[in-house]
């Protein structure tokens, strides 16, 4: 699965709610340790407070 922290989340939900799922094993392919923590750090749950209030402010902002 690829996409936004938005997305990838919102299909980690999904499959929690549809599969009662208690934990994932996320395997990322990434030859670079930087690159492998980096993609983690994007789905950690401050990250994604932080897409939720910049898209919020976004969308108030947009005519």
């Amino acid at each position: 699965m690829a996409g936004t922290p938005l997305y990838v989340k919102k299909v980690l939900t999904n499959f929690h709610k549809a599969y009662q799922v208690d934990e994932f094993i996320l395997h990322t392919p990434l030859q670079k340790v930087e690159e492998r923590i980096r993609s983690f750090q994007l789905l950690s749950p401050i990250h994604l407070i932080e897409d939720l209030i910049i898209e919020e402010r976004d969308d108030k902002y947009v005519s």
